[in-house]
């Protein structure tokens, strides 16, 4: 009797053709991106912050106010681009098994968290550090020079983010900058993308 595609495999998980969960990831990734845009626009537009000429401004001097809202688009931007696509995709696929399907149970022991978040806290300065040698790499190279206007553009966004003067700036800047973007490029990724094409 020939299986259905979305009939139970065994006792692990789910059977899944890859191709309609690739294109259905796919598609929720870029309408989701469509969308968040607009979204982002709107916000700006109620801040009374004109987007265009807020970034490429933004830096270390930039405002408390401006720095925060920065981060909160940036989460939300990460959100959209990854959690939320690889969640509807899982819990759509895999419905009560999506959690183990996207690698997201058992969860991991305590320690191991712990160390990972020092290990963050530690990397900024590092960050901080390959930022300034990539700018002088870029600077010093001749045929780089093309690539200086995005560099600066870039250098003076992260150097925004990291300024982080009070206990909440910074575990605001973990989530947004650390534990959002590897939870949901984990899941988009090694959850799902991984998945599917190894059974290809």
């Amino acid at each position: 009797m020939k299986r259905h595609p979305l009939s139970h495999k065994d006792k692990k998980g789910f059977e899944q053709e890859p191709l309609p969960v690739l294109l259905f990831l796919g598609g929720a990734v870029f309408l989701l991106m469509i969308i968040g845009s607009g979204i982002i626009a709107v916000a700006s537009n109620v801040q009374g912050i004109d987007i265009k000429e807020a970034l490429p401004a933004f830096g270390k001097d930039s405002t408390p106010q401006l720095r925060q809202f920065m981060r909160c688009l940036l989460l939300f931007n990460h959100l959209l681009t990854f959690l939320v696509p690889a969640l509807l995709t899982g819990i759509i696929f895999y419905r009560r098994k999506w959690t183990k399907e996207l690698g997201l149970c058992p969860l991991p022991r305590p320690a191991p968290l712990v160390w990972g978040t020092l290990m963050i806290v530690a990397s900024f300065p590092l960050a901080q550090a390959a930022f300034q040698a990539n700018r002088q790499l870029v600077e010093k190279v001749a045929w780089l020079g093309s690539l200086v206007p995005a560099e600066s553009a870039t250098e003076h966004l992260l150097q925004g983010l990291l300024v982080m003067h009070t206990p909440f700036e910074m575990i605001f800047s973990l989530i947004v900058m650390a534990l959002m973007p590897a939870v949901g490029e984990e899941m988009v990724f090694r959850g799902i993308v991984q998945n599917q094409l190894q059974k290809l």
